[in-house]
């Protein structure tokens, strides 16, 4: 976000595109930046604190295929950004995101295996999806997800009067859309807990044992933050998944939530990619774990 915000001030999009390769400078200082970060999150921390990690060699063979499929992703969508600017300006770019959006949605099980080595789906996560399929939050979380995606392209294209048409435009509206990718973090998981919480009722109506379910879910945690309980502040800001405590205290309600809209936080950072979003790999459980930059662990 501080990079974002001063790329802009500064008006680094200009200095970059000066070169003539603007977008290739952008996406190779994005992989310098972040490796430092990568490595911290994803092997010197977990090695530190007893975390699953694999060895050194295996982990930097993962990372760099990771890396280079994020950045293949990365650059066809710049191209496409950047075609459909000069073809049709804003109109074109929000067609382009559109239609790189679906082709991310739709190839998501095979970029989960390029980029994280994705595993076999448990039992538990396969009906999981299941309910929150026929409750309808997951359609609903698709739906948020490529609204916010597409409102941050035309809110970041007015505000900062970027001209579609040049790369210089193109580096502006890349750092605009990380912007509004940090402020989705901080609004999304607002929508997106309810649905969890929906969903593991769901669960139990379909037969699951509450037993079963609160198994997943702490193991789901531990794999994740560790942190089963949660200051209600803290739980409200980048947490889309609610604490053990909260949706362990949740299946004891009458009701589950009849609105929200499942993974809407995490998918709208995943299809960030096709509007040229810088965020979705610097998120505290995803830096340097490529295995999560696609899907959940439950999913």
């Amino acid at each position: 976000m501080l990079l974002s915000s001063a790329a802009l001030a500064l008006d680094w999009p200009a200095q970059m595109a000066a070169g003539g390769n603007g977008l290739a400078t952008l996406w190779i200082a994005y992989v310098l930046l972040s490796l430092p970060f990568d490595l911290l999150g994803g092997y010197l921390l977990p090695r530190r604190f007893g975390r699953p990690a694999p060895e050194l060699p295996a982990y930097l063979a993962g990372l760099v295929r990771a890396l280079l499929v994020h950045a293949a992703c990365l650059g066809l969508a710049s191209v496409a950004v950047l075609a459909a600017g000069r073809e049709a300006c804003l109109a074109g770019v929000l067609t382009a995101a559109a239609l790189g959006m679906a082709l991310l949605l739709i190839g998501r099980p095979v970029l989960a295996v390029l980029v994280g080595g994705r595993r076999p789906l448990t039992e538990m996560a396969l009906l999981r999806l299941r309910a929150a399929a026929s409750n309808g939050s997951r359609l609903r979380g698709v739906l948020v997800a490529f609204g916010w995606n597409l409102a941050g392209v035309a809110v970041a294209a007015e505000t900062t009067g970027a001209d579609l048409t040049r790369e210089e435009g193109i580096l502006t509206l890349a750092f605009g859309s990380s912007l509004w990718s940090f402020l989705g973090l901080l609004l999304l998981p607002s929508v997106s807990r309810p649905a969890v919480l929906a969903t593991d009722i769901a669960l139990i109506s379909r037969g699951v044992t509450r037993t079963a379910l609160e198994t997943a879910i702490t193991q789901g945690d531990r794999e994740l933050d560790d942190e089963p309980v949660r200051a209600k502040w803290i739980e409200r800001i980048f947490h889309p998944i609610p604490s053990v405590a909260a949706r362990v205290a949740a299946l004891n309600k009458p009701a589950a939530p009849r609105w929200g809209a499942d993974e809407a936080a995490r998918l709208a950072l995943y299809l960030s990619w096709a509007s040229l979003g810088l965020l979705s790999r610097a998120v505290h459980c995803n830096s340097g774990k490529p295995e999560y930059w696609v899907y959940l662990p439950r999913d």
